[in-house]
């Protein structure tokens, strides 16, 4: 052990060093507290929905938009001055009484959090199936509403929320990411739209994020035009991978190398080829039917990705 009265330069500088740590940590205390109240901000400053998972409020529908062949765009009306109280990232259950019961569904907004006036969903209208003729209940409701017609709403809910220039909230804790790594599939696509949008328009904090996009054909992306012009507009810092499960090779698609296109099904090679390298500022998101989530967490975990959240 070294003994400060005989080696009084090195007791300045260690004082000096511990000194900056005890600075640094308090600094980032005030840091993390200031985006964890702007987090509660959001949500009880003018926000329809606040902290309280239970209650339940009626919004209007005002707009309906046929997006693809099976996939609509749902507007909401709040008040005037009003936003939905969300974080991007957490979602809302619907809720509404179709043949006598009480039946809901959760569903990840894709409007700006700051929004006022409105909200929109995205949902993807499924049908009755032999082996599940309650399939698609909610969606086949959800695109009969006549515009004027009120639904239940409540939340908010989740384990992840992102607050700002790399901060997410993830199970109460604050932590940080310079990397956002994703892999939707058809409508899971929407808890990471409204991520992608806010985070590309914080030009302050330049977060990357990579997209990995599946569908059977191109004519069941969602919001194909805006991704495509996310890519051109954001080369350093959005990549997007377009994957085709039943559609046939067509290189004439890709514009001056601006996205990927991929054709199968979402492997190893995959990933190592356009995803970013595995650390702990890379944050992995993956949303998408069950077989895919379980299949792509399987092969994100053994390339080395250690952070995964599943919605």
């Amino acid at each position: 052990m070294v003994c400060c009265h005989s080696q009084s330069g090195n007791c300045k500088t260690q004082a000096v060093v511990a000194t900056v740590i005890g600075i640094a940590a308090v600094g980032a205390a005030v840091y993390y507290y200031k985006y964890w109240s702007k987090s509660r901000g959001i949500r009880s400053k003018n926000g329809l929905l606040k902290s309280k998972e239970d209650e339940s409020r009626k919004v209007k529908l005002i707009k309906k938009e046929k997006l693809t062949h099976d996939v609509r765009l749902f507007r909401w009306k709040l008040d005037e001055d009003q936003t939905l109280g969300l974080l991007p990232g957490e979602h809302v259950k619907l809720s509404s009484q179709i043949n006598s019961k009480s039946v809901s569904r959760f569903y990840s907004p894709v409007s700006h959090p700051h929004q006022q006036g409105y909200f929109e969903t995205i949902t993807k209208i499924y049908g009755p199936t032999e082996d599940n003729p309650n399939a698609g209940l909610f969606s086949s409701f959800l695109d009969s509403l006549e515009i004027g017609s009120e639904i239940s709403i409540s939340g908010p809910f989740g384990q992840l929320g992102y607050l700002t220039r790399g901060n997410f909230l993830i199970k109460q804790k604050i932590k940080h990411f310079k990397t956002l790594a994703m892999i939707a599939g058809g409508s899971g696509l929407t808890p990471m739209l409204q991520l992608i949008r806010h985070i590309l328009n914080e030009e302050e904090y330049p977060s990357k994020v990579y997209l990995i996009y599946t569908n059977k054909t191109s004519d069941d992306i969602i919001v194909d035009e805006e991704l495509k012009l996310y890519a051109a507009k954001f080369p350093s810092r959005f990549y997007l991978t377009l994957v085709f499960t039943r559609q046939t090779e067509n290189p004439q698609n890709i514009q001056q190398g601006l996205w990927n296109e991929s054709y199968g099904r979402i492997d190893e090679g995959l990933l190592a080829r356009v995803f970013p390298y595995p650390s702990d500022d890379v944050l992995t998101l993956i949303c998408g039917p069950k077989s895919m989530n379980s299949a792509a967490k399987a092969i994100c975990t053994s390339l080395g990705y250690s952070n995964i959240n599943v919605f």
